[in-house]
């Protein structure tokens, strides 16, 4: 088995309605939220459980901090090794944080799109 496996994508985005239509009405992909009716407009999951497409309010207006402003989410079982993987690589951490739900490295791939590592914790 790989140390790593993809399971999200990230869409920041400025239209959400509009993506939200699309994906779901157009596509058909399916609402992985708990509560969809209640949704903040700020975050909602669609795919299946095996794969989600997050799509994510832009937090600026322009929302320019890179120039692709999608992340790919690879999940782990092992925070700690993961980043001895990537050390060994030599690939930079740009990011490392801790959340109740998470553990994450954040790192950007030769084009300059964000890769993300996360490590689920239960609740």
């Amino acid at each position: 088995m790989s140390l790593f496996v993809l399971k999200e994508l990230v869409y920041f985005c400025h239209k959400m309605e509009e993506m939200l239509f699309f994906y779901t009405t157009v596509l058909g992909m399916q609402h992985l939220n708990a509560n969809i009716a209640e949704h903040t407009g700020n975050w909602v999951e669609l795919g299946c459980p095996a794969f989600k497409l997050c799509l994510h309010a832009a937090a600026e207006p322009d929302c320019k901090p890179r120039t692709n402003k999608n992340k790919l989410i690879f999940h782990t079982i092992k925070i700690t090794d993961a980043r001895q993987h990537l050390a060994a690589q030599g690939v930079p951490i740009v990011e490392s944080k801790t959340w109740p739900s998470k553990h994450i490295l954040e790192m950007y791939d030769p084009e300059g799109n964000c890769v993300q590592i996360a490590e689920m914790r239960s609740e």
